[in-house]
């Protein structure tokens, strides 16, 4: 059951578009999904499928730590190949980045920015989504999306105008009503299944969320409970904008299960 969100809450205005706050790939984001698209023609004819890499940055914006994270069974081997040739490109053409500026709400404190790309070899290059635009989507009804189980802390959050619009316009929003959302199922449990679930959607151009796929597995019924909480995600109530016109971007949620 999920809980309505106090009165006080509802009447707010709606929440105003957000500036993309994190780190920022020389020449934006179209340079960057033209790198990716290079990337993946190195690998010649590839069977159809879409993979997750990911990198850290360090502090001066320097990548580093590159990795493939490992799809679900059954795993194709010309696809986790040609992910592999691609990734290679990508850790020796990719430039600094533009660090984000310090989040003060950021924990824990510190941590290397790490950047999700994913790397679609079916789609056209000029169809995928973006990984970041100029302004986040907006979710204004997120908030009423948090289960009866949330904390003073995210009651805060959502009395707060300034703190609920970051929320609703950020990756960790997302992240964290999915996290509230998801139930540890009896037979993950049983097995002692634990690890973090990647999954992957987008965000089109009006707004709809479309092509939720788990890219990183942790177990088939943590896989299976995660993309059930993704589908009870409200769509966006603005679109990413990138030059000032509406655009499609991809969203990856890192959802983590740990046996206390």
């Amino acid at each position: 059951m999920l809980l309505a969100p106090a009165a006080s809450v509802l009447a707010q205005a709606p929440t105003p578009p957000a500036a993309y706050a994190g780190p920022r790939f020389p020449g934006g984001p179209d340079s960057l999904r033209a790198l990716m698209g290079r990337s993946m023609r190195q690998a010649g004819a590839t069977p159809a499928g879409r993979m997750l890499v990911q990198f850290e940055l360090k502090a001066d914006g320097q990548p580093t730590n590159y990795t493939m994270v490992r799809p679900p069974e059954p795993l194709s081997k010309p696809l986790v190949e040609a992910t592999a040739t691609a990734l290679n490109y990508l850790e020796a053409h990719m430039p600094a980045w533009q660090p984000a500026p310090p989040d003060p709400e950021a924990s824990p404190k510190n941590q290397p920015a790490r950047i999700s790309l994913v790397l679609d070899f079916t789609t056209p290059l000029a169809a995928q989504p973006y990984a970041y635009a100029d302004q986040n989507p907006v979710f204004g009804t997120l908030a009423q999306a948090l289960p009866t189980r949330r904390n003073s802390y995210f009651d805060k959050i959502l009395n707060d105008p300034a703190r609920r619009a970051r929320f609703e316009s950020s990756g960790s929003g997302l992240v964290a009503c999915t996290q509230m959302a998801v139930k540890y199922p009896p037979e993950a449990l049983r097995a002692h299944q634990q690890g973090t679930v990647y999954a992957a959607f987008e965000v089109s151009e009006t707004g709809a969320l479309e092509h939720t796929e788990i890219l990183g597995s942790a177990g088939n019924a943590l896989d299976a409970t995660v993309r059930q909480a993704i589908g009870q995600l409200p769509a966006a109530t603005t679109p990413a904008q990138l030059n000032g016109r509406p655009v499609r971007m991809s969203y990856v949620l890192p959802i983590t299960f740990k046996i206390q």
